[in-house]
């Protein structure tokens, strides 16, 4: 299991974007339901893919749009699983979930305004 979940969060909550970037993927993963992967493409995480999963609903956001840090990009749900939390993983590598990915603990990265 790559990544951290994050219980705890009422349903609803927004979510905002870590990193400035491009959508890569927005819409349903098995395994990860709900989902939104970004492409980071500034600063120091630059070319790092951000997956954020089991939002309450499809993210308004659409592939190969911009969005900056600490844009809204969704809500906590349980789509895809039972409980209610939010995944976030971040990695090298494409957002097909079961592809080869480097992957990096969230809690460790540096967070930009």
């Amino acid at each position: 299991h790559g990544g951290i979940d994050i219980a705890g969060i009422p349903k609803g909550t927004p979510i905002y974007n870590m990193y400035s970037g491009i959508v890569e993927y927005s819409g349903w993963a098995n395994g990860y339901g709900n989902m939104v992967s970004i492409y980071n493409t500034e600063g120091l995480y630059q070319g790092l893919n951000m997956r954020y999963a089991h939002m309450s609903a499809p993210s308004p956001l659409t592939v190969n749009s911009m969005v900056s840090a600490g844009d809204l990009i969704g809500t906590v749900g349980n789509s895809g699983t039972r409980a209610i939390h939010l995944h976030i993983d971040a990695g090298y590598g494409t957002f097909t979930p079961r592809t080869e990915r480097i992957n990096l603990d969230p809690l460790f990265m540096r967070i930009y305004p």
